[in-house]
């Protein structure tokens, strides 16, 4: 079935012949030369190498060879009606390996991070229909990481993740439920999408290489905004090249709603997959007028746009000026887009300590290394290694990225390619990156690989027929990575004996209502935060409200709440030593 999705069409069999050979010392000698920079010679386990070898030889065996290409061409071309089905059945049956393969890893699958706690207050809130609340009147025992405390009550983030998780809160379910139905979507979304641009075996491989990807695992029961960012983007993408294939519409009424609820997820990832996206959508041989696609794509993102601008206005009071921009001018000065230069004379407006820490420590570092002079240091020595790094199944495939940059650029691939350049220029004008931001370039990277990978049949006699080898060697790599062959592996990002401790402890107290004063302790781990109201919309609702020990004023607190819940029992926690007492009245 031709693939109408205004891209380059595959050379003339010499050529091709060619540019395999080209991309195959690419292969040998810029592979090698990537692997050993940028993945920094990381080998893997024996087990994992063994198994790629014994693989590749299997698939190298005649009869082997040839079922192998057999079973790739039943599955190569799927109509678009068949291909949407199968990777919603991928989807499906990912969410549940997911789900399996974290019980049987014993994952925690309660909040830990910062973000997590942001996030799951702000879909309270709309749960209750409302974005923010009014401050609170003594909003500084309630400061926390990622928490707008004035003018109002609100989460910094933007409301795309809360938007999806939602709807599974009003019905009672876990939140884990959403990032990892999201997971399993966004596996079968890459599937779909490579299958449209390519063939069903390169989508098959792709879905395999993702689910085999640590940091996708790790993430996969995490309340973050990655995977929600990459899922919808991959949607935006798929439903382009579907209403370019059908000309129906509302395929593309489909892809401006993914990608404007992408843009009020992670603007910047988001807009990372905007020209491609537009390059679908507006080339000369796309269908409709281009005033009528512009119109319909309109309609889909404009809801969106909306939806922020009214959030902008409620929380900090102008349309343009985003909570996010707001928090971090207030508690993380200097943490904008561009150069402006380290001023050491900027400090937190909150005077919570852990975040005065955490600025000195993290923050300003970053921030005071953020200089043009050093970008390319810091990059191929830390961000690159941990973009590559995390977001591929196994090191070892890095030595396909060279020529896989290089067929992309003459291949469909470049759709889903596209975005890494434009990731990677956004975030050398932003000083802080953590290595799980990583995941929304997953897709682009797998589709590199295979760009390779598809190579190899482009060219002729030994090339040609080591190519269904050459997958499966993959393949043993991707699954000898998973935990429980490989027990090194673990997807737990990190343990949190502190939150975990205090649940515990919080949930079994015998009051009805009680007030708990947390009392710091620098000695602990400061990327965890027991003191987040996240299972109401406000504090004064929560059974149990946790509240910062700000020694002699906490008789302001006790006296606020003694004047509405007179029941309301009040409780020390210090976390140097893990002991809740009670206060005495």
């Amino acid at each position: 079935m031709p693939h109408p999705t205004a891209t380059t069409d595959p050379p003339p069999p010499a050529q091709s012949s060619n540019l395999a050979r080209i991309g195959i010392v690419a292969l040998i000698i810029g592979g090698a030369l990537f692997w050993w920079l940028i993945g920094k010679a990381i080998p893997g386990s024996p087990l994992q190498g063994l198994a790629a070898l014994v693989a590749v030889a299997i698939g190298m065996l005649p009869p082997v060879s040839a079922s192998l290409r057999r079973w790739g061409n039943r599955v190569k071309e799927p109509t678009p009606h068949r291909a949407i089905w199968v990777a919603l059945i991928i989807s499906i049956l990912s969410a549940l390996l997911l789900y399996f393969a974290a019980r049987l890893q014993q994952r925690d699958f309660n909040l830990i991070l910062h973000d997590e706690y942001s996030y799951r207050l702000q879909t309270v809130m709309l749960s209750t229909g409302r974005l923010w609340l009014p401050a609170h009147l003594l909003p500084d025992f309630f400061d926390a990481f990622q928490l707008i405390i004035r003018p109002v009550y609100a989460s910094a983030y933007f409301p795309g993740t809360a938007l999806l998780a939602a709807p599974l809160d009003l019905m009672g379910l876990p939140y884990w439920m959403m990032p990892l139905a999201i997971s399993g979507l966004t596996v079968g979304l890459l599937y779909l999408n490579l299958t449209l641009l390519i063939d069903g075996v390169v989508g098959a491989l792709a879905a395999v290489m993702l689910m085999s990807t640590n940091l996708f695992r790790m993430l996969s029961i995490m309340l973050l905004s990655q995977t929600p960012t990459l899922a919808l983007c991959l949607t935006a993408t798929a439903a382009a090249m579907l209403w370019r294939r059908s000309n129906r519409s509302v395929w593309l009424v489909l892809s401006g709603i993914a990608i404007g609820w992408a843009g009020i997820t992670r603007p910047v990832d988001a807009c990372c997959f905007l020209p491609p996206l537009a390059f679908l959508i507006f080339a000369p041989t796309a269908p409709l007028p281009r005033a009528r696609r512009a119109v319909l794509a309109i309609l889909g993102v404009l809801p969106f746009i909306i939806f922020q601008l009214i959030f902008n206005l409620g929380v900090t009071g102008s349309l343009l000026k985003t909570p996010y921009a707001l928090y971090a001018h207030a508690d993380n000065p200097g943490l904008t887009l561009g150069f402006p230069g380290f001023d050491p004379t900027k400090r937190p407006a909150s005077d919570l300590p852990q975040k005065q820490i955490i600025y000195e420590t993290v923050v300003a570092p970053l921030v005071e290394n953020h200089r043009l002079d050093r970008v390319v240091p810091i990059w191929i020595n830390q961000r690159l290694p941990q973009l590559f790094g995390f977001a591929t199944p196994h090191p070892l495939l890095l030595w396909f990225i060279p020529a896989g940059v290089f067929f992309s650029l003459r291949a469909r691939h470049w759709v889903l390619v596209a975005p890494l350049p434009f990731f990677i220029a956004a975030y050398v004008l932003y000083p802080f990156y953590l290595p799980h931001y990583a995941l929304v370039m997953c897709a682009s990277l797998i589709a590199i690989i295979l760009a390779a990978w598809r190579a190899l049949s482009l060219g002729s006699g030994a090339m040609k027929s080591s190519s269904p080898a050459v997958a499966l060697g993959i393949i043993a790599l991707c699954v000898t990575s998973w935990p429980g062959i490989d027990f090194s592996v673990s997807d737990q990002m990190m343990d949190a004996p502190l939150l975990r401790d205090v649940d515990a402890q919080l949930d079994g107290l015998p009051d009805d209502r009680a007030l708990v004063f947390f009392r710091f302790s620098p000695d602990r781990d400061m990327n965890v935060e027991p003191v987040y109201n996240f299972q109401s919309a406000s504090p004064d609702d929560a059974r149990v409200i946790r509240a910062h020990d700000r020694g002699a004023q906490n008789i302001q607190l006790i006296d606020y709440y003694r004047n509405r819940h007179p029941d309301r029992a009040v409780y020390l926690y210090d976390e140097s030593t893990g002991r809740l007492s009670p206060v005495p009245r």
